[in-house]
């Protein structure tokens, strides 16, 4: 047996000062355990990028064609009427929008109607038919009553087509008219010319992949063949863009088409000639003097083969990345 006398207990003021010592050593690691997350979703979210790439480059081995049924990240707003998705206002407490800023920010997208050659052009892809977003959750009073009713900052409302039209993943043939977004540039409708964004210009705002100019992105969603045939699971959801449920309801991985022949035709005019220079946006137009900045020229109105098909997150990153974040472009 033990002998009692020679036991020990803490006193109420050592328990104190350990439990004090524990608060401090918690709140100084919190913040640390709180990066682990968002870096594992990260990881996780490169990860899921490279293997979609590694499966659509096994799906056109396989079939010599596009996934069909990809999805048009457009709202109907009537018969082929078509309007790009609202897009997240940084306040989580007037409900979700649709798009990603970083999305729109990096990619520069803009609303783009198809005209009959470009449809052809798709077709001859693969891609038959796109779902139509229709996207009823972001930005609308139905789901948020209380949206929209500060009258110094009143909330944009999503516009819906009534009927079969508005129907989220309405099932839309590819053909001219077809509302899709395009990455820093557009025309608004199907015989019209096609304009760059307003922020796409020399020395206008920095834009992730300038060598993705005039080339239509669109989304993998749960009637794409890669997910209705079983190579890809969960609708190819980013965790990373689950992360914010609170700013954007569109989450899907996305494929960026090569660029149209038919999409260089229409460029009849606009800010660019064929080649453009771009340097790397940290040094802003200072890189243009510096030596070490990394610098490059490229021909934005090069029809692509179908080999090269891109992917990128609903937040605008792409594999593998870019040594260079952001581009300003300085010449043309």
């Amino acid at each position: 047996m033990f002998n009692s006398k020679n036991q020990k207990g803490f006193t109420l003021l050592e328990i104190i000062v350990v439990l004090i010592i524990l608060g401090f050593l918690i709140a100084m690691i919190a913040p640390r355990l709180g990066n682990i997350g968002s870096s594992a979703s990260k990881t996780i979210g490169r990860a899921n990028i490279k293997s979609l790439k590694d499966f659509l480059v096994m799906y056109q081995q396989q079939n010599m064609r596009l996934p069909n049924k990809v999805i048009t990240i457009v709202n109907a707003v009537g018969r082929e009427e078509y309007k790009k998705p609202l897009v997240d206002d940084g306040d989580p407490d007037n409900g979700p929008e649709t798009l990603s800023w970083e999305f729109d920010d990096r990619l520069k997208l803009k609303l783009h109607v198809l005209s009959k050659e470009e449809a052809e052009e798709i077709r001859r892809m693969g891609i038959y038919r796109m779902m139509v977003l229709n996207d009823h959750v972001g930005s609308t009073d139905e789901v948020n009553p209380n949206k929209g009713k500060d009258p110094d900052n009143p909330l944009e409302v999503q516009e819906i087509a009534s009927g079969d039209y508005g129907k989220p993943y309405y099932p839309a043939r590819v053909q001219e008219g077809l509302g899709v977004l395009m990455i820093g540039a557009g025309a608004d409708r199907e015989t019209g010319d096609i304009e760059e964004h307003e922020d796409v210009k020399i020395n206008g705002e920095p834009i992730a992949y300038p060598y993705w100019l005039y080339r239509i992105v669109v989304g993998v969603g749960p009637h794409c063949d890669l997910v209705t045939k079983g190579m890809i699971q969960n609708e190819g959801i980013a965790p990373e863009a689950m992360q914010q449920e609170d700013y954007i309801t569109y989450k899907n991985y996305c494929i960026v088409l090569p660029r149209l022949k038919a999409t260089i035709k229409r460029i009849r005019g606009g800010e660019f000639k064929r080649y453009i220079e771009i340097v790397d946006a940290k040094l802003g137009l200072r890189g243009e003097e510096d030596e070490r900045t990394e610098m490059r020229v490229i021909d934005i109105r090069e029809p692509q083969e179908l080999w090269q098909v891109e992917v990128c997150t609903p937040l605008g990153y792409k594999w593998p990345e870019d040594t260079v974040d952001k581009w300003i472009i300085t010449d043309t």
